[in-house]
């Protein structure tokens, strides 16, 4: 059935007569919006797609075409893509993306950014705080980046995304951690940290005034 259709769709093409245009149905359409919004989050400094934004930026492109292939295979005189189809059809885009995902970070080494940011978030509770001595950094972080001319434009770089502000104080540099996927009410529990000292955490996760 798929041939057949993609036969009249070149013959179509050919003849110059005009094409089958498929549209979304009102249900498809806000889960097409609410689906895009989430996704421009997880490609957001932070996301689960950060890392990957060549990745999301194709998933809803993609779902669509599988809907729409979905759609004609199971209704062929229909141009109205449902729900369902769509909904099937991102699910399956789920699927791709993670397992593409695996491949890729099986196979390629990190960036020096990304084992800051991991060494960061593993290292968070036995630190206590979001504000890190950059010191510690260089002496404990991954021996790979423990020198000041990888680890600094590192960092440099996180900071220019909005991850992890540097600043001085008392003569000491430190790196505060406030794009830590942990939030102070998580770090108060795992360090147990008395509910009135909590405060203080969730200061030391505000960024710096300039």
């Amino acid at each position: 059935m798929i041939t057949r259709h993609i036969k009249a769709g070149v013959k179509r093409r050919d003849n110059g007569d005009e094409l089958i245009t498929l549209t979304l149905a009102p249900e498809a359409q806000e889960l097409l919006d609410t689906t895009s919004l989430s996704l421009q989050e997880k490609m957001k400094p932070g996301g689960s797609l950060y890392h990957y934004d060549d990745v999301g930026a194709r998933i809803i492109e993609q779902g669509l075409r599988m809907a729409g292939i979905f759609q004609v295979s199971g209704e062929p005189d229909s141009t109205i893509i449902t729900k369902e189809n769509f909904l099937s059809a991102l699910n399956l885009m789920d699927w791709f993306v993670n397992h593409a995902i695996t491949k890729i970070d099986s196979t390629r080494e990190l960036s020096d950014e990304e084992k800051t940011l991991f060494w960061l978030e593993s290292h968070l509770v036995e630190n206590g705080s979001y504000d890190f001595r950059r010191n510690d950094l260089i002496k404990k972080c991954p021996k790979s980046i423990r020198c000041s001319e990888r680890l600094i434009p590192a960092l440099e770089k996180l900071e220019s995304k909005g991850l992890v502000p540097l600043f001085e104080e008392a003569g000491i540099n430190y790196v505060k951690f406030i794009g830590s996927t942990m939030n102070p009410v998580e770090l108060a529990a795992k360090t147990n940290t008395p509910i009135y000292q909590a405060g203080a955490l969730t200061l030391s996760k505000l960024a710096r005034p300039e």
